[in-house]
């Protein structure tokens, strides 16, 4: 910053409403300045509040030189401004997300267009909570060559700090995101499906059946099983099935017989171990036995 004019310039912080000076800084008449150095106001004395930060740039005279003024890496407590701050100034609204946040550089020179100063304010709501160090850091940069007859001014107060601070978030206790410390609800509860907690895990006597927690109904669920039901959608273990080669009932299945409790593979032939035919190895007899009748007494007149 070069200040080659009779006058001063001038940055400073104040409070606004309470007129109250957190920093300024002063470009003399007829000086070169340029520099940048870092800024760190304490804001506790307004935690709790919504505080307006009024950064002034104060240019007397115009057409005395460029400057050029600007604010970088605004934080609080270390963290960027939200996104959907606001900040009004003489030269127009800006949005933090048009710049990113905390690496923006807005110009505050007086002297916008033409040759009529301005007193260029540019007004910066920040939510100070409750405990915390509530420090509001920036790096400010400058570069002022004043060629009139007046300091150049750069102040910052503080306006607005009556207001409670807003606690956005979610107010409904029954929703997933409940925020017990917001004092205004921005409409974003949301909740859990019907019969399900807030990770989206079914309830105790619930299950998932296709994607929706539906009420739990315990039984086997193997088709192949003796005591299927259709209507289960959680299988208990309770399966029970047919022995081998046999139906539900216990009967042998077609093609097997019961051999000593168990279902065989059936053999069919004569089993009468009296026939011509016998056969030792048939478990099912087939009505095939050749037998010849009559008296096989050895002294009788028929034998």
């Amino acid at each position: 910053m070069e200040n080659l004019g009779s006058e001063e310039r001038l940055f400073s912080i104040t409070t606004g409403g309470v007129s109250s000076t957190l920093y300024s800084k002063s470009f003399a008449a007829g000086g070169f300045f340029p520099g940048n150095e870092s800024v760190t106001l304490d804001l506790s004395g307004f935690a709790g509040t919504t505080v307006t930060l009024n950064f002034n740039s104060v240019v007397p005279e115009c057409l005395t030189g460029p400057a050029n003024l600007s604010l970088q890496n605004i934080q609080m407590n270390g963290q960027c401004l939200p996104s959907e701050s606001v900040f009004t100034s003489a030269f127009g609204d800006i949005n933090p997300s048009s710049w990113g946040g905390c690496s923006a550089s807005i110009g505050l020179d007086g002297c916008p267009s033409g040759d009529t100063p301005v007193t260029g304010t540019l007004s910066v709501p920040v939510a100070v909570p409750l405990g915390g160090a509530n420090l509001f850091t920036f790096d400010l940069d400058y570069f002022v060559e004043n060629l009139g007859s007046e300091e150049r001014l750069f102040s910052i107060t503080v306006g607005n700090c009556s207001a409670a601070l807003i606690d956005s978030g979610c107010m409904d206790a029954a929703a997933c995101n409940y925020d017990a410390n917001a004092n205004t609800d921005d409409a974003s509860c949301n909740y859990a499906a019907s019969n399900a907690d807030c990770a989206g895990n079914c309830l105790i006597g619930f299950v998932s059946v296709n994607g929706s927690c539906v009420a739990q109904v315990d039984g086997c669920m193997d088709a192949s099983a003796c005591n299927y039901d259709a209507n289960a959608n959680a299988d208990d273990a309770s399966c029970t099935y047919a022995a081998s080669n046999a139906d539900c009932a216990g009967n042998c299945l077609t093609g097997f017989v019961d051999v000593n409790g168990s279902c065989v593979d059936q053999v069919d032939g004569c089993m009468d171990n009296l026939a011509c035919n016998y056969d030792d190895t048939a478990n099912y007899d087939d009505g095939s036995c050749l037998v010849d009748y009559g008296c096989m007494e050895d002294n009788a007149c028929n034998y």
